[in-house]
């Protein structure tokens, strides 16, 4: 996961720096896009810092069903937190986006 990270970070570095180098104008459909990415970044970033704060694996227990081992605990609070972070970015308007 920390090397995804790594690769989104640097690949979307790459094309903001090679489209402000070069004064090319941004498409619209780039910005939603980029808005993601930087979601995911964002939502792995959260998860990792808390659990290497806590020091333990991320532990997800939902009514009678306890997801305890280190994979299933982190996967799950990565995909809420991407999912409030999307949500916050569709209610500020980052998603309208004119096509034509």
């Amino acid at each position: 996961m920390k090397l995804l990270i790594l690769y989104l970070s640097t690949g979307i570095s790459c094309i903001y720096g090679y489209i402000l180098w070069n004064d090319i104008i941004l498409h619209t459909i780039f910005m939603p896009i980029s808005g993601v990415v930087f979601a995911v970044i964002l939502a792995s970033t959260i998860v990792i810092s808390l659990e290497h704060i806590i020091g333990d694996p991320i532990e997800v227990g939902i009514i009678n069903y306890s997801l305890s081992s280190k994979k299933n605990g982190f996967f799950v609070f990565w995909f809420v937190c991407l999912s409030v972070i999307l949500f916050g970015l569709f209610l500020l308007g980052s998603f309208e986006v004119d096509l034509f």
